[in-house]
């Protein structure tokens, strides 16, 4: 699961960088992008159960470029996290926002943390705390380079007590 989100993020972020900043003198719009998967087998370590998991994406972006030849982006993307398992339904909502300003042409180096919080939806009980962690590297020619976890696998989610 987490494998597949770092991979979903990393792509919504250099389909952001390969799709080009908007020419000057272009109105800046708002560009939205949505996309979803599915995953069974998920293991969650502090319950000791498997999980069916689904996640829905929606990236929301508005990029341009000034006559100096600075780029900005802003960038919101907002996951929708759904586990179904043994000890019932959790849902939760991670955001994850962005803002980037350089030069066209020039590499770039993302570090970024994702944390949601879900909340049991059908009993009361253990809320888990989801994060991951990645690093993107894109080069000058908008090619993506480096995609590398900075959380270990038994480190991404945790279970905590109601009002902790």
């Amino acid at each position: 699961m987490r494998k597949k989100l770092i991979v979903a993020v990393a792509v919504a972020l250099s389909s952001l960088c390969v799709g080009g900043i908007a020419a000057v003198g272009d109105p800046p719009a708002m560009q939205v992008h949505e996309f979803e998967f599915s995953l069974d087998n998920v293991y969650v370590p502090c319950l000791g159960e498997m999980f069916s998991a689904h996640e829905q994406v929606t990236v929301r972006s508005h990029q341009f470029r000034t006559v100096t030849g600075i780029y900005h982006l802003v960038n919101h993307m907002q996951l929708e996290l759904t586990l179904q398992g043994p000890s019932g339904t959790y849902f939760g909502i991670g955001l994850v926002p962005l803002v980037r300003n350089g030069k066209v042409g020039q590499a770039i180096v993302e570090q970024t943390v994702v944390r949601a919080a879900l909340k049991p939806v059908d009993h009361d009980g253990t809320v888990l705390l989801a994060q991951t962690a990645f690093k993107l590297t894109v080069d000058a020619n908008d090619r993506l380079v480096l995609l590398r976890d900075t959380v270990g696998t038994e480190d991404w989610v945790h279970c905590v007590r109601p009002g902790q």
